[in-house]
């Protein structure tokens, strides 16, 4: 368990454990460094595990400083180079997919030796030349309606959104974890990065995407659907693709040992 400070002034937390290659786990909107525990003792017996709380997640510093992909992806290159650390993975859940794609746009693939996207569409809104977005009528003009219901009533939305994400909703203890934790976000900067994270479009990055890439949907996903992830594993240049019919937006979670192999298969190939 530890902290370091950003070059704006940031105190983010970070939990790292094991030995060899780096592995850094970056989750999704609001969801911190708990939601990893069925991948970090499993993969840090290989493995350097890395977990991060995003600035304002879980037990990092609450600011209403940066919250915008791309300060995200600053964040994640300075603790990179805090550790100083060589031949990355980084694997993204959702929003932390976005992430490592923002990392791309800025800079490139330096200190990254792969990367794995899990349940994210490189395009969140729909419109009229994308139809593999947040669902068909998830379009601009629907956003501020979605934000607002969001900062109006945050409780009342994540406790429909946390078993959403599940084909079959975990026990109520273990969403009450879950709960717990996205609550230690702030909603007004819970609602401004996702606002940001909704408007961006990275498929002309997904080109930039050089090193070798691992592309994980999930075969039920509430969110976005398979076909998003076909189309990533095919702009990207060397990348695969794995549905797991069995899961919906969280496959790490709710299929566990597949998932860890996946990317023991992955990291062990590189």
């Amino acid at each position: 368990m530890s902290n370091f400070a950003t070059t704006d002034g940031v105190d983010l937390y970070y939990e790292e454990s094991g030995d060899g290659r780096p592995l850094i786990l970056l989750g999704g909107w609001t969801m911190s460094t708990e939601w990893w525990r069925r991948q970090v003792p499993d993969l840090s017996q290989e493995m350097r595990t890395i977990a991060m709380d995003m600035r304002s997640y879980g037990r990092s510093e609450k600011t209403r400083r940066g919250h915008r992909l791309s300060r995200y992806a600053a964040d994640l290159r300075e603790l990179i180079l805090h550790l100083d650390l060589q031949d990355v993975v980084v694997c993204g859940w959702s929003m932390g997919a976005s992430t490592i794609w923002s990392y791309v746009d800025l800079f490139g693939t330096d200190k990254l030796a792969g990367a794995i996207f899990v349940d994210q569409t490189p395009k969140i809104l729909t419109d009229e030349t994308w139809k593999t977005g947040l669902g068909p009528d998830f379009t601009l003009s629907a956003l501020d309606g979605f934000l607002g219901n969001i900062e109006s009533d945050p409780e009342a939305f994540f406790q429909g959104f946390i078993p959403s994400m599940f084909v079959t909703p975990p026990p109520e203890d273990e969403q009450s974890w879950m709960l717990d934790a996205v609550r230690k976000m702030p909603t007004e900067d819970a609602v401004e990065v996702l606002q940001d994270h909704c408007c961006q479009d990275w498929r002309d990055v997904l080109g930039k995407v050089d090193i070798p890439a691992l592309v994980i949907t999930g075969g039920q996903s509430s969110l976005f659907p398979p076909e998003s992830g076909v189309y990533q594993a095919t702009e990207m240049p060397s990348a695969s693709h794995e549905i797991f019919e069995s899961s919906s937006h969280a496959p790490f979670y709710e299929e566990p040992k597949r998932f860890n192999d996946s990317v023991r298969n992955f990291v062990g190939a590189l």
